[in-house]
């Protein structure tokens, strides 16, 4: 199936609310010389009614598809993914994933008890590979924590060599981007308004 092909079926399902030409030319632009050596793939949502939804299926969806658009633009070798999941249970709100739900003082995606907290504390330590790309389906599926905890989370990822792509809006960020107040300030705001 071609990429048009996969696009107008995961179109017709529901599953795609991309801009994917705006996608296609920031993969083709700012991620040229960049060779991602694999994938980290957070997909969360944090109300069981959601689990009920499509929001897991859109969010993998997008995820996938542009995860093999860039496999294909370099190459066509598949890359490792690891996903990174973080789902409500039935019925339940996750009340540590929620907007601003910080437990004992400390952000959700600084919290260890987290998929994503547990994550951060793996990339500062190294234990996460340098030119891993981080593809998030939209900025709200990285962090609603606040903006300095969001800051720090993203600090860490790009300090260790890993990259960020926001499908929605296109976004991307390399580490050498943390030396850009520009760039970061337009990366913090994408985090805030989520």
């Amino acid at each position: 199936m071609t990429f048009k092909e996969l696009q107008k079926a995961r179109s017709e399902s529901g599953v795609v609310n991309l801009d994917l030409p705006a996608i296609r030319k920031l993969i083709q632009t700012e991620m040229s010389s960049f060779r991602p050596t694999g994938f980290d793939l957070p997909v969360r949502f944090s109300s069981g009614p959601q689990k009920d939804g499509t929001s897991e299926a859109r969010q993998v969806g997008n995820i996938q598809m542009i995860c093999e658009e860039i496999e294909k633009i370099y190459g066509g070798k598949e890359l490792p993914k690891r996903w990174l999941k973080e789902l409500a249970e039935d019925g339940k709100t996750m009340k540590h994933l929620s907007a601003f739900a910080y437990v004992d003082g400390v952000a959700p995606i600084l919290d260890e008890r987290t998929v994503l907290g547990k994550y951060i504390k793996a990339a500062g330590a190294g234990d996460v590979p340098a030119g891993t790309l981080i593809v998030v389906d939209a900025a709200r599926a990285w962090s609603r924590a606040k903006p300095g905890d969001a800051m720090e989370a993203v600090t860490t990822c790009l300090k260790k060599g890993i990259h960020f792509l926001v499908l929605k809006p296109p976004f991307y960020v390399c580490p050498d981007d943390r030396h850009s107040q520009k760039k970061m300030n337009e990366f913090f705001g994408l985090l805030a308004g989520s």
